[in-house]
């Protein structure tokens, strides 16, 4: 897992435990795609970060 974007979760959701457990479920936002599978391309690692960000002001969770 890339820690840049773990680092990032983890500044969302409080814990590496949540953050660990968001990067291993289906997440509604990323079409029910899980976000650790997301990361092995460019363009999924993006939109995973996207998402975070989308986390962090309340956008969806």
């Amino acid at each position: 897992m890339d820690e840049q974007v773990l680092e990032r979760a983890i500044e969302v959701f409080g814990t590496r435990e949540k953050a660990i457990q968001w990067f291993n479920s289906p997440i509604p936002a990323l079409g029910g795609k899980v976000p650790a599978e997301l990361l092995k391309t460019p363009e999924g690692a993006e939109l995973v970060m996207n998402t975070l960000g989308r986390i962090e002001y309340g956008l969806f969770a």
